[in-house]
């Protein structure tokens, strides 16, 4: 799963002026960056996450800031039909009150969060996930043996699915229902990824107060059972599997205590055997690149796309360089990207934020 041409700078700039009006309204003249381009959904849209269920169709969960007081803070969703080009959102089509993920395939709709009640008598209080059979028009509740508040969704087969956060739970032939398949406590889980059918990773941990430890864990049944791996980083921030064997994760590194952090950082490591070893390829990303790294994707061994807070790289040497992509100083503050997406077999990819920050890959 993953669980992201504008030809003349003035064009480039018109744009940018639509899209995040209301941050400036005169910007320095920015660089061209043909392989991408700003989507407008409009500054009130706060993406936070989206998935495609094929290469035309994908849904976006999404917080709606409105300026006006009678409607207020509201979770909704946005749906498109033509590949991402145009996006048309509706604040009642979701049953949350907080959101965190979203996972679509074939009719139907996934969304994870804390029910709300008051808006949809067919929730329940609490974190849990929800289906939609009907573009998001009705939810009904996902059962399951504990409060599921899943993070990353993704499909295993045409009829199972497994979802994180903090356990790994997974749907069996079909059902609308997710079965606790490994806890991986104390530390919990934030990203799975299931690069064949039966070979699947999960991850994730915690950092804070001057150390940070990661959670691995291992498939190779389809998600029917899962070992724990013993790995010597920190939290997962991102990870992608480019097959069974080959795979990248961006780890948080922090040292010091509760009164003191004495360093704080990012490296990306790369495994050629499925998590039995993992070898450093790039180390200070926080200090080189400024931001966290919410996003990592590669597209062979040796070409990838990270996106930080404020800008995309592109790597052509495995990660040990890496080139910006797309840029712009109009994004900033809370209008920073938070996630990047690929469609599946690389059919497209976006970046997406806060305050309409949606940009999708042209080339």
């Amino acid at each position: 799963m993953t669980k992201r041409t504008l030809a003349v700078a003035g064009f480039l700039v018109v744009v940018f002026a639509l899209v995040f009006s209301g941050c400036t309204k005169d910007g320095p003249p920015l660089p061209p960056y043909p392989d991408w381009k700003i989507i407008n959904i409009g500054r009130q849209w706060v993406v936070l996450d989206m998935s495609f269920k094929d290469r035309d169709t994908g849904y976006i969960l999404a917080d709606f800031v409105s300026n006006d007081t009678t409607v207020g803070f509201r979770r909704g969703l946005l749906k498109t039909t033509d590949g991402g080009e145009t996006w048309q959102g509706d604040t009642t089509l979701t049953p949350l009150s907080i959101s965190t993920g979203i996972f679509a395939e074939g009719n139907k709709v996934y969304v994870s969060g804390f029910g709300d009640i008051l808006r949809n008598n067919n929730v329940k209080p609490g974190y849990s996930s929800y289906v939609s059979t009907d573009a998001g028009h009705s939810w009904s509740h996902i059962d399951t043996v504990f409060k599921f508040n899943s993070r990353s969704f993704c499909a295993v087969n045409d009829s199972e699915n497994v979802a994180v956060f903090p356990v790994i739970g997974k749907s069996f032939h079909g059902r609308d229902s997710l079965q606790p398949v490994y806890t991986g406590l104390p530390q919990s889980f934030s990203f799975v990824q299931f690069p064949d059918s039966q070979t699947g990773y999960a991850a994730g941990g915690s950092a804070g107060n001057g150390a940070s430890v990661s959670s691995f864990a291992k498939s190779t049944d389809g998600g029917n059972h899962w070992q724990p791996v013993t790995t010597s980083f920190g939290n997962v921030l991102s990870i992608h599997f480019l097959d069974a064997n080959i795979g990248y994760i961006v780890s948080e590194e922090e040292q010091g205590s509760r009164l003191m952090i004495t360093n704080r950082d990012e490296k990306l490591y790369k495994t050629v055997n499925g998590g039995q070893s993992w070898q450093l390829v790039s180390q200070n990303i926080l200090s080189d690149y400024g931001t966290i790294v919410p996003g990592l994707h590669f597209t062979s061994a040796t070409s990838g796309y990270m996106a930080t807070s404020y800008t995309i790289y592109i790597t052509n040497d495995g990660g040990r360089t890496w080139q910006k992509s797309f840029a712009s100083p109009l994004i900033g503050g809370s209008s920073s990207i938070s996630g990047l997406y690929f469609l599946p077999q690389n059919a497209g990819a976006f970046a997406y934020g806060g305050f309409g920050i949606l940009i999708k890959k042209v080339k």
